[in-house]
């Protein structure tokens, strides 16, 4: 079937603020006037309008540069073979410094990752520098509204909570500008040895009550709650794994910043951190909550992270708008008495 023209769009193209893209048009060897296979008819002909109907594009000369080569491009992608494309999101993606909220490639396991990225001489690894992410995340996001609304309401005395992948207790620091922490609360981090001897002696410097690090699993092994911001797509275990092989699971689970995709099955990417490339998987949003109700937790509430997303170049299906955030409860907890309340009131309410 032929692509359909869009007349609206090609009278558009004829307008004299179109003449730039002239050669860059006639050295692609396209025909304005004659349909493209594969063009985005609605995307070109929304870019065109707002060019054209912009009056900042019109003062702004780097405006009108920016909207000219976005149109540009929208023209020429369908006539460049798509390996082009990709060895120039290749080249960009590995040659990349400091963080960009990179991705590249779509990939079954985090084997088929990790040889992409080899086969390219990149040697994989979660590398990220932990002092200049203390200062980042010492801020609260909105995202972290939720999690503090529920910690509010289920640490107590002499609770133990683990932080895993809580990197030099960003979450303490920051969290304990907002909440006071009740007596006795063991904060304990499950983190890789690098950050966890840092953060341990950062814990010192700052005196922070309460907060210890660990490289052992094991420590969410009869904890009262775990919380699990961030960490969860770099752990080629998945958490509901990771959970059956504890004697006595979290009674509450906390995950915050988790990518899930809801249209397509789970797939693994790569991500550069701008210290390293690692494999990170992206759940499917209904696989991830049934396999933790498998686990033997119910869903308590949910939240979005708006101030993330992920973008995967020639896979606009891997597209992930924003994060997701939850609170499980385990079902043995349903009468557990939280800050002398019935869970079950609380956490219905």
């Amino acid at each position: 079937m032929e692509p359909r023209r869009d007349p609206r769009v090609l009278a558009g193209l004829r307008h004299p603020r179109f003449l730039p893209l002239k050669a860059p048009l006639a050295l692609s060897g396209i025909n304005t006037g004659a349909p493209v296979e594969g063009l985005e008819w609605s995307g070109l002909f929304t870019t065109t309008v707002a060019f054209l109907k912009n009056d900042r594009g019109r003062k702004n000369g780097k405006g009108r540069l920016v909207e000219l080569t976005q149109i540009a491009v929208m023209l020429v992608k369908p006539v460049v073979p798509a390996r082009v494309w990709q060895w120039r999101a290749d080249r960009y993606f590995f040659s990349a410094q400091g963080w960009q909220n990179l991705h590249l490639g779509k990939f079954t396991s985090f084997q088929e990752a990790n040889e992409f990225a080899r086969r390219r001489g990149v040697q994989v690894g979660y590398r990220l520098d932990h002092s200049e992410w203390s200062h980042i995340q010492a801020t609260i996001k909105v995202h972290d509204y939720p999690v503090l609304y529920w910690l509010g309401r289920l640490l107590e005395k002499d609770s133990v909570l683990c932080d895993f992948g809580g990197s030099v207790g960003v979450c303490y620091y920051a969290y304990g500008e907002r909440l006071q922490f009740p007596e006795g609360l063991s904060w304990v981090v499950c983190e890789l040895p690098e950050p966890a001897a840092l953060g341990a002696q950062l814990a010192i410097q700052r005196k922070a009550r309460g907060l210890s690090f660990t490289t052992d699993r094991a420590a969410m092994d009869g904890c009262q709650i775990l919380l699990a911001a961030g960490v969860l797509p770099f752990l080629e275990q998945r958490l509901p794994k990771l959970l059956a092989g504890l004697a006595h699971p979290p009674r509450h689970i906390l995950v915050n910043r988790l990518p899930l995709c809801s249209e397509i099955p789970a797939y693994v990417t790569l991500q550069n951190t701008g210290h390293s490339v690692t494999p990170m998987r992206i759940d499917n949003h209904a696989q991830f909550v049934d396999d933790m109700e498998q686990s033997g937790y119910e869903l308590v509430d949910s939240w979005k992270c708006f101030e993330n997303s992920l973008r995967v170049p020639q896979h606009p299906e891997c597209e992930v708008r924003h994060f997701h955030g939850f609170c499980f409860r385990h079902r043995q907890a349903v009468h557990a008495t939280v800050a002398g309340v019935d869970a079950g009131a609380v956490l219905s309410a």
